[in-house]
């Protein structure tokens, strides 16, 4: 089956209603939708920072309406595990980035990592 894993900055978008986003994300089931453990604390962290930033009482009404409308919708779709065989393979791939931010893997898993996972 088929996921339709949203980044950071895609869920981001998502979350605030941008209206192509909203569009394709929509077009899937929801059990084919998914997120990465990683988005998911991105998401909650940039809030909590925003809470204990908050001066004043509208403030902190915003951030912690935000913060919950981050956990609903994360609730929402599958969450993708950053577990050690992603760990090293991310590894593997070094960093090699685009100016968009996309990461690039350009190297092909160890011929031992490999065998590993025959």
């Amino acid at each position: 089956m088929a996921l339709y894993v949203l980044d950071t900055d895609t869920f981001t978008l998502f979350r605030e209603g941008h209206y192509e986003v909203n569009r394709r994300v929509q077009a899937h089931p929801p059990a084919k939708l998914a997120t990465s453990v990683i988005t998911v604390e991105e998401q909650l962290t940039g809030w909590y920072s925003l809470v204990r930033r908050a001066r004043t009482p509208e403030q902190l009404e915003m951030a912690y309406r935000e913060l919950a409308e981050s956990v609903q919708l994360c609730s929402q779709v599958q969450i993708l595990l950053y577990t050690q065989a992603a760990i090293s393979r991310f590894e593997d791939c070094g960093r090699f980035g685009s100016t968009s931010g996309q990461w690039i893997c350009a190297s092909q898993p160890s011929s031992s990592r490999r065998e590993q996972r025959s």
